[in-house]
């Protein structure tokens, strides 16, 4: 990895997956790996009495009460207080913070969650999505991970630090978070959900008769295609013009949108998504990840939205890479990579030939590495996804070379996978591309990683700009 990457290891505080540093820093950000709950000894924290920090006020409970909630509670706290302590280090504190995952197990219990994220961030919390997962831990006993992008305060390179964007159509949340964000030159969105907020009882949105006539472009007039599709069109087309009213009233726009992450309730509906995503996307490419999860959001929604957006005022330039070597964007209206100043999006990386059929054989990868996927699959004997993940990171270290940088700008690595044990492939294809320190990482079991059938594993990156 270059010098201009740098990892944080947090002292005292084991790691999940060994070789992967709490956090990276590059050029004024911070990248925050997952951060899976763990005691000083190696094991899943449980209970507060565990903590080796200060611990959360305490709560009354009974013996079954305290059984089922005192792991969230706890995990949570260690999760944002560990952030915390990687932001102290770098002269920051959680205000610093752009935008967090919460990864969790199981959404009956976020009540608890949001309980302790309410002491932990204040009255100045940060962008959030909070979405359900088959696993957040290889051994199943973690409920929450939590990641996140911050500043990097001793490196910050821009005038304006963090502010909460207010603005008169920015609707309320549903939990205690915030909207968005800027920071210098960029906007960071939380999870937009399709909740009607400006609404009493804040209704879903549940159909094409949820929304107003320029929102119902595919109802077709019959019942079964309207009763399949109507849902996911309506629910895709409320959350971004919900953006897109955020954006314009924040010197932005959706032409100014770098990167998208959808979180699909189904995969099924992933045509329907897209075919409302290029209508609101025809004038810009930026690079996007759809993967689908354990749950969305709440109350019947079917997707959530995050992006992070340029505010066109911010004088940051922008290159969508499109074409590379032979390697075409997966959907439409999208970059293989959207670089924006210091920062390179990455679309959702899968490992597949460039005509969606995924790689399954070594005689399907480039010649030069099918000697070398031999000996990773003799080693770590996962065949499937040592295949698929080499043709990932070939494909990005094109990408990236593209885009003026390499894979030792890799600052942050989501991997998605449907089986924990296919780890053991990755670290070893990671191994060989970066050998040296290793990105921030965050590792999520969920249901699909990609619209790709046959998909196995997938990566959402980001990059820092080397020119």
């Amino acid at each position: 990895m270059g010098s201009n990457i740098k990892p944080i290891y947090l002292p005292n505080c084991p790691q999940m997956y060994l070789g992967y540093p709490h956090a990276t820093i590059a050029s004024g950000f911070c990248f925050i790996s997952g951060m899976v709950p763990l005691r000083e000894d190696g094991a899943i924290l449980t209970h507060s009495n565990e903590l080796a920090m200060d611990k959360p006020p305490a709560e009354p409970s009974s013996v079954n009460t305290d059984v089922l909630s005192e792991p969230v509670r706890s995990q949570s706290w260690w999760g944002y207080s560990s952030i915390e302590a990687i932001l102290h280090s770098l002269d920051g504190d959680l205000r610093d913070v752009l935008r967090t995952h919460q990864y969790q197990k199981d959404k009956r219990y976020y009540s608890i969650h949001e309980n302790v994220r309410k002491i932990k961030t204040g009255k100045t919390p940060p962008p959030s999505s909070g979405i359900g997962v088959i696993d957040t831990s290889p051994d199943g006993q973690a409920w929450i991970t939590i990641d996140g992008i911050a500043i990097d305060p001793k490196n910050w390179k821009f005038n304006s630090r963090r502010k909460i964007i207010r603005n008169p159509s920015i609707i309320k949340s549903t939990s205690h978070y915030s909207r968005a964000v800027s920071a210098g030159p960029y906007i960071f969105t939380s999870g937009h959900i399709p909740i009607d907020t400006t609404k009493p009882d804040n209704p879903l949105i549940s159909g094409f008769e949820d929304v107003p006539e320029e929102g119902r472009f595919l109802q077709v007039g019959t019942s079964h295609s309207d009763t399949v599709n109507g849902p996911i069109a309506a629910q895709t087309w409320f959350v971004y013009n919900t953006i897109k009213n955020m954006l314009e009233d924040s010197k932005s726009s959706l032409d100014d949108v770098v990167s998208i992450t959808v979180y699909l309730q189904d995969m099924n509906d992933y045509v329907t998504f897209h075919q409302v995503h290029t209508s609101f996307f025809s004038n810009c490419s930026p690079a996007l990840s759809v993967t689908q999860f354990d749950k969305v959001g709440h109350k019947g929604t079917l997707i959530e939205i995050e992006l992070t957006a340029m505010q066109n005022e911010g004088g940051l330039v922008r290159n969508d890479i499109t074409k590379v070597e032979n390697l075409t964007p997966d959907a439409g209206h999208t970059s293989l990579a959207t670089a924006a100043g210091p920062l390179i999006f990455l679309s959702l990386l899968t490992g597949h030939d460039g005509s969606g059929h995924t790689v399954s054989e070594v005689t399907q990868l480039p010649k030069k590495i099918r000697p070398m996927a031999e000996a990773l699959i003799r080693t770590n004997g996962k065949k499937e996804a040592t295949i698929q993940l080499l043709q990932i990171f070939e494909n990005l270290g094109k990408i990236l070379r593209a885009a003026g940088s390499s894979l030792r700008s890799v600052a942050k690595i989501i991997l998605y996978i449907t089986d924990f044990d296919d780890f053991t492939a990755f670290h070893s294809v990671c191994n060989h591309y970066i050998p040296g320190p290793k990105p921030a990482l965050s590792c999520i079991k969920i249901p699909a990683v990609s619209p790709i059938p046959g998909s196995t594993v997938s990566i959402e990156v980001i990059a820092v700009n080397e020119k």
